[in-house]
């Protein structure tokens, strides 16, 4: 005795991960900074700053040196006072320039280029920041005592 096969009832439906038209892009939600005394959105532009740094209560500031970086009072004193020593030491050695206690993300090899500092943790998109797919060096630092 020969049996036929049911006919299925309904189609399949695709899900995100089959659908070759879905966009794996997550939303931007745009980080606003301050910069040069003015707000900027970073996921769209940062209007020449070099250097965006997370600041402990949350917000973003955008320097155009190191130095001026190192020079906002918002930094933790402890921060900037190991920075400055880090920086000192070693001046050649771009991964100096990276905060203390924060994690450095550089858009080009070997540290250089623009960079992100984050101090809090966290799962972080990129491209609220400006830097999906521009990141190149990745550093952190605990004080004078690297750990990569």
């Amino acid at each position: 005795m020969v049996h036929a096969a049911e006919e299925p009832t309904a189609e399949p439906t695709a899900t995100a991960s089959q659908d070759p038209t879905a966009d794996p892009t997550p939303p931007v939600n745009p980080v606003i900074a301050e910069y040069d005394g003015r707000e900027i959105n970073l996921a769209e532009s940062w209007e020449g700053a070099n250097i965006c740094t997370e600041l402990p209560n949350g917000e973003f500031h955008c320097y155009d040196t190191n130095e001026e970086s190192l020079a906002d009072p918002q930094l933790p004193e402890l921060v900037r006072e190991e920075s400055v020593k880090a920086a000192k030491l070693r001046a050649s050695d771009p991964r100096d320039k990276c905060a203390a206690d924060y994690w450095c993300l550089y858009q080009d090899a070997n540290y250089n280029g623009r960079r992100l500092q984050f101090s809090s943790s966290g799962k972080k998109n990129l491209g609220d920041y400006g830097f999906r797919d521009k990141l190149s060096s990745v550093y952190y630092w605990v004080g004078r005592w690297p750990l990569n």
